[in-house]
């Protein structure tokens, strides 16, 4: 692929099927919500032992986990957790009370990460139960991930940079659209 994006002879066609995450997950044999929110093994790295697996070109945008920084001090939280799914809720501190999202994160066993209204799964205003997510490692800063991509990557095929639109960064802000 490298090759022919540099306009120079191939060793084969380059060939990258779009397999951006339900086959890399299906792969590690893990259930998604490993993947997606304990980020084990995260989803470039699935994605890229997909790429091997099958032998064929890789493309992969660098971009942010599901899990950010914030969530990690204490912002987001296991609000359900059963064999079929997890489910996590972002709460703000105000006034000493936990003040929780209306919208709700569910990582199902077998299918990536979906976000919803709480009361789409019969959620009240505040869970019933709740309790810290624990076990998700510290991101990296952005530039040591992109070097580390590109090291496990390899010949395999190339990496890139994700630009988002700009102004649709937040969680909030996509869903008042």
């Amino acid at each position: 692929m490298i090759a022919a994006i540099w306009n120079k002879q191939p060793d084969m066609v380059p060939v990258a099927p779009d397999m951006s995450n339900m086959i890399p997950c299906k792969l590690t044999g893990k259930p998604f919500w490993d993947i997606y929110l304990y980020q084990d093994p995260p989803l470039w790295k699935a994605y890229i032992n997909a790429v091997k697996f099958f032998g064929f070109d890789g493309w992969l945008p660098l971009y942010d986990t599901i899990i950010s920084q914030e969530d990690l001090d204490g912002n987001v939280y296991i609000v359900e957790e059963n064999d079929e799914r997890i489910v996590t809720r972002k709460a703000e501190k105000a006034n000493g009370k936990k003040l929780w999202h209306s919208f709700v994160t569910v990582y199902p066993r077998g299918n990536p990460p979906t976000c919803l209204k709480a009361q789409k799964i019969g959620m009240g205003n505040e869970p019933e139960w709740y309790r810290p997510i624990e076990g998700i490692p510290r991101r990296a800063a952005v530039n040591d991930v992109y070097n580390e991509i590109k090291k496990e990557i390899g010949d395999h095929g190339v990496v890139g940079i994700n630009v988002g639109i700009p102004g649709l960064g937040s969680e909030t802000a996509i869903y008042v659209l």
